[in-house]
């Protein structure tokens, strides 16, 4: 078996800047919160109780 290394070709997008991966980690976080409050919501109401889960940010710009 023949292996070929050849160049990766350049991102039509362009270098990712550090705010770009700031906001990545914070919509991360962000996403992981809501799993864990969906979570915890499910198993409340598997118990028979009640328990909402709410999420608020505010825009990036």
């Amino acid at each position: 078996m023949v292996f070929k290394l050849v160049e990766r070709a350049p991102s039509r997008w362009g270098a990712i800047t550090v705010a770009q991966l700031e906001q990545v980690a914070f919509l991360g976080s962000m996403l992981d919160a809501t799993r864990a409050d969906n979570n915890a919501a499910y198993q409340a109401r598997q118990a028979g109780q009640r328990r909402e889960a709410d999420l608020h940010a505010a825009p990036f710009g």
